[in-house]
């Protein structure tokens, strides 16, 4: 009982201080009331010139004078500012030509947090004071062109941790108020500040989201300097394999060729845009940085979608051997692996577009600028589910395929295949580049033949004879030894028929 007659008193004193503003009559264009913990200050602007108008508090200390200062451009460093932008000047009155009746704007500053206690919040903060703008008479919202709301940190986010835009709904928890994020979105942050953009007018603050706190910035500098080393051997490697095989056309005719191709295709766009991320966020466009996102979103599940397959496709070969045949098979894997990935995707633009953007941004740690999804209910849903899913079935697979190994004599065969059941870590891709390029004696030989001189070097009709000896095969089912004159007879009854391909 207590509580909820302390918030619906706190409740009633915002909205005092709200209605007193526009009570107040004056002859002059700007007044203002100080105190010790709150500024308020009404203005009239003239609509035809309007041009965008900002309010801030330049300095605070608990007991002292507030300095509050009005001025048409944003200010550059302010305790708490708030600019409202040019196309306002629609909500102030323009089609009247009296000026007594064009609208009056309102901002407040509130310099203690007690009014704005959200029961609700268990891992978060408020860790700014509160300022906020309203126009006279006028409900704004949905506004093209956002307002901008700086406010200082209470604290210094040393820890880097999140940090939510937001502003007082005074409907929220049942009519008792509370923070509401929709509308408000992070531009920047950094150790001492953060720079928000709202599609509306109310009460804005700036929550530190305490349960994602990170490492400390010369930790995470290290992290992320290891990670883009890592991610850049494994991009050489990675394209060496791709070359290799895009060059070598005879390497590329098998199915298990082709989906390693498409598996190293999305690998390698994943760690290009890995790398590029920060660099590319750091320009502070939207469009951009939900671009480089829903990029490397997609790349993601690609790469994962491409490793299941992978796995599908040693199913079929070594467990599901005879009687398997798929129209067009590498067709409909190149759906599976480009097109579940982009629905999904897509679906998450459909719902809302704004769930990627940019993450926290520090001036001390540049390496923190970083596009990607912003809502966690996306991520635990688009990510990390379809990951769990793609790993439950290639653990699966993978079971299934040992099982298989075991119960025959011959386990020398396809044993390099298995090892790339290893997800997105660096030494995945290393391995891909040995087993598939280094080890695999098919590229040894078309590398002798293409790029060897000298003594090393193949031609290409004694790779045609190494691979398939009856080509060579004069009639009568002789052959001439390539460094004798001597005529070998061969029996052709022993060399084993090719093996039926399966998988067209």
């Amino acid at each position: 009982m207590f509580c909820f007659s302390c918030c619906s008193s706190w409740k009633s004193i915002l909205k005092t201080t709200e209605e007193m503003g526009y009570k107040v009559t004056y002859t002059e264009r700007n007044t203002s009331l100080v105190t010790t913990s709150l500024v308020l200050l009404v203005t009239r602007p003239d609509p035809s010139t309007f041009g965008g108008l900002a309010f801030g508090v330049t300095s605070y200390s608990r007991g002292g004078d507030l300095q509050v200062n009005i001025q048409e451009n944003p200010f550059r460093k302010a305790l708490a500012s708030v600019f409202l932008p040019k196309s306002l000047k629609k909500f102030l009155g323009i089609e009247h030509s009296d000026p007594d009746k064009h609208s009056r704007i309102q901002f407040k500053f509130f310099g203690t947090a007690s009014l704005f206690v959200d029961e609700s919040l268990k891992e978060e903060r408020l860790n700014t004071y509160v300022v906020s703008a309203s126009i006279e008479n006028t409900s704004v919202q949905n506004l093209r062109e956002p307002v901008t709301v700086t406010l200082q940190h209470i604290h210094q986010n040393v820890g880097n941790a999140a940090v939510h835009c937001v502003f007082w709904d005074f409907q929220k928890n049942n009519g008792l108020g509370g923070w509401n994020r929709s509308g408000c979105e992070m531009e920047y942050t950094e150790m001492n500040y953060t720079i928000c953009f709202c599609n509306h007018l109310t009460h804005f603050g700036v929550l530190l989201d305490l349960s994602r706190t990170e490492t400390d910035a010369s930790q995470d500098r290290a992290l992320t300097l290891l990670s883009y080393a890592g991610c850049g051997a494994s991009s050489l490697f990675l394209g060496i394999t791709l070359v290799t095989y895009l060059a070598l056309e005879k390497l590329r005719r098998d199915n298990p060729s082709k989906i390693l191709l498409n598996l190293c295709a999305s690998l390698l766009m994943l760690n290009m845009l890995f790398l590029t991320n920060s660099w590319l966020s750091s320009f502070h466009q939207p469009g951009l940085c939900v671009t480089v996102a829903v990029l490397l979103h997609y790349s993601l599940l690609a790469a994962f979608t491409w490793m299941c397959l992978e796995s599908v496709h040693f199913y079929l070969a070594l467990v599901k051997v005879f009687n398997v045949y798929v129209p067009k098979y590498i067709l409909k894997c190149c759906l599976a692996g480009w097109g579940i990935p982009g629905i999904i995707i897509t679906v998450v633009l459909v719902i809302n577009k704004d769930f990627y953007g940019s993450g926290s941004h520090s001036e001390s740690n540049p390496f923190s600028s970083f596009c990607w999804i912003e809502e966690n209910i996306v991520f635990y849903i688009s990510v990390v589910a379809y990951v769990f899913l793609v790993l439950l079935t290639n653990t699966a697979m993978f079971i299934t395929v040992l099982l298989q190994i075991h119960s025959v004599k011959s386990r020398t065969q396809k044993r390099s295949g298995f090892w790339k059941q290893g997800f997105l870590q660096d030494v995945k891709r290393f391995f891909i580049f040995v087993f598939h390029c280094l080890m695999k004696e098919e590229v040894a030989k078309q590398c002798r033949v293409h790029f060897c001189w000298g003594r090393f070097h193949l031609s290409d009709y004694s790779a045609e004879v190494h691979d398939n000896p009856s080509a060579a095969l004069p009639e009568g089912g002789e052959t001439r030894h390539p460094c004798s004159p001597r005529i070998l007879p061969m029996d052709t009854g022993l060399h084993s028929p090719q093996k039926a391909r399966f998988f067209h």
